[in-house]
């Protein structure tokens, strides 16, 4: 009886540790995606925020830049409401 236990647990310690080890990787691998999601908002956050702040001296300055409105108007209806381009 004593070496069917010591025989069980011999085998069934690896797998479990295995199970364990492959579990957490998958769910490490899922938080790891969510945090890079995360990460593109505040990046694209912070280029809205220094365009802005540019755009803002070209005007008082009467200088206009369109395509920088454009940009920004298009990074901005991104993260609103999400865009394939953003990604």
């Amino acid at each position: 009886m004593k070496r069917i236990l010591t025989t069980l647990q011999g085998k069934a310690v690896p797998t479990l540790l295995s199970v364990a080890l492959l579990l957490t990787g998958v769910l490490s691998i899922d938080f790891i995606k969510s945090l890079q999601g995360d990460a593109r908002v505040i990046n694209y956050t912070g280029i809205v925020r220094g365009a802005t702040q540019r755009l803002v001296k070209k005007e008082l300055n009467h200088l206009s830049d369109d395509t920088l409105i454009a940009r920004l108007d298009g990074i901005l209806s991104g993260l609103s409401e999400g865009s394939d381009e953003l990604d």
